[in-house]
């Protein structure tokens, strides 16, 4: 009896601890959106912030929050234009016949400026600078089963100014880089509404 209270005891303090380790990292999270955020409107003005909630099995819930301990704090992509005002677009093996902006996740201890840059030359083979911000969008992940567990995360879309380069992908997910003088019906969301607002 008094061996199971032990383990009922040690049971206790590991939820306990794990939980508390969960704040911590959603504090962590929330911390760096907060500076990014300010970063950003300093940089490049004002932008559209747009709120968004999503739930996730508990299997990918906590594949997320390992990602997170490890400095995952989100994703960030670019819409970059050449010097004739060309878009630089791309196709992701999830979202075949879907043009979208190059992008992916963030990774430790880069900014997503850095992410957006990054993610851009190894997609397409161009480097590129930034020049502003489409629209930032604020995701708060839910656990499906247990909804009290929430983790948020960031995605910035940004614009931007090809450099050098040439048109070449070194990631595996791409499967089509093209150039367009303007964007193409079957585009992602975002760059609709972008464009539309232009």
């Amino acid at each position: 009896m008094r061996q199971r209270k032990y383990i009922m005891l040690i049971e206790t303090y590991v939820c306990w601890e794990d939980l508390l380790r969960s704040m911590q990292i959603c504090d962590e999270m929330y911390d760096f959106i907060d500076a990014e955020l300010e970063n950003l409107q300093n940089k490049f003005g004002e932008f559209p912030v747009i709120r968004a909630e999503s739930e996730d099995p508990p299997k990918r819930f906590e594949q997320g929050r390992q990602m997170a301990r490890s400095g995952w704090r989100g994703d960030a992509g670019v819409l970059p234009r050449d010097e004739d005002g060309r878009y630089l677009l791309i196709q992701h093996e999830n979202s075949k016949g879907v043009w979208g902006v190059p992008g992916g996740g963030h990774e430790s201890e880069e900014t997503m400026a850095e992410t957006a840059r990054r993610e851009c030359e190894e997609e397409t083979g161009h480097s590129c600078s930034l020049t502003g911000v489409i629209a930032v969008r604020i995701k708060t992940i839910r656990h499906e089963t247990d909804p009290e567990q929430t983790m948020p995360m960031l995605t910035v879309w940004f614009e931007g100014r090809t450099e050098s380069g040439t048109l070449a992908s070194s990631d595996d997910e791409v499967v089509a880089i093209g150039w367009f003088d303007e964007l193409p019906e079957n585009v992602f969301h975002i760059l609709d509404e972008y464009v539309s607002g232009e």
